[in-house]
């Protein structure tokens, strides 16, 4: 998930200097990709969750979480920024 938002992070300047539809396309797509991913892993924290954890594992799973929504967060800041 990391990743790809990266690239789409790679691809901004050229998508906002030359208004490239390649590199807009990539960012759309690499959007595309993150919202499954995000939907895969917080199915697989939820099945975490109904275990009995300890509080260390309690709190790397809020870590997770978090993790998560603030990728998937940066993912749709730029898609929404450049793709609109």
């Amino acid at each position: 998930m990391g990743e790809l938002i990266a690239d789409m992070l790679k691809s901004v300047p050229s998508a906002m200097q030359h208004n490239n539809q390649h590199f807009l396309n990539d960012i759309i797509s690499n959007h595309d990709r993150v919202t499954v991913l995000e939907s895969a892993i917080f199915k697989f924290l939820s099945k975490i969750r109904k275990q009995e954890l300890t509080e260390k594992e309690s709190l790397d799973h809020q870590a997770l979480m978090s993790a998560t929504i603030n990728l998937k967060r940066v993912a749709d800041e730029l898609k929404e920024e450049i793709a609109g």
